[in-house]
């Protein structure tokens, strides 16, 4: 009997300490995942992104030759901007379609206004959007104003 009594408690015991520990979530990602995850769509639309705007650049290029005239300076900053981007578009995506991380709106299509005021907020650390204050002010930190210009004109013509 008093070996059926300490069996039962020492079952107890594990079932009480195994019932007090949370579960593990299987479907999070880990912040490496996280991390290794944006790192490879960055890279890839990194890619994309740069081809793209080669390609822009010989269609520009093909164009004056034909005598066709074009706006150089709208051009360039397409250009620039494209190239800015490349690195937001691992949690925004290739047209700004995402919500970076689950958690803020597309920004693709924003007018070039509002995508000025965020950036430069997100830069000065003064704003903390969805939570991603830090780590858009992290993303932000080392552009100029003129590539903040660039990169918010590039964004607003994306859809």
């Amino acid at each position: 009997m008093r070996n059926i009594l300490w069996l039962f408690a020492i079952v107890t015991a594990f079932l009480i300490s195994g019932c007090s520990q949370k579960p593990e979530e299987k479907n999070s990602p880990s912040k490496a995942q996280i991390k290794e995850q944006t790192e490879a769509a960055t890279n890839s639309y990194e890619n994309e992104i740069i081809q793209e705007s080669k390609s822009n650049e010989s269609n520009d290029e093909k164009a004056d030759k034909s005598g066709v005239q074009q706006n150089s300076a709208e051009s360039k900053t397409d250009i620039d901007g494209a190239k800015l981007y490349a690195k937001c578009a691992g949690c925004h995506g290739k047209k700004g379609e995402n919500k970076a991380l689950g958690k803020s709106l597309p920004i693709g299509g924003m007018s070039k206004e509002e995508l000025l005021k965020t950036l430069k907020e997100y830069k000065e650390g003064k704003l903390n959007k969805y939570g991603m204050g830090a780590l858009m002010s992290s993303q932000v930190k080392n552009i100029n104003d003129e590539e903040i210009e660039a990169l918010s004109q590039y964004i607003s013509k994306l859809k």
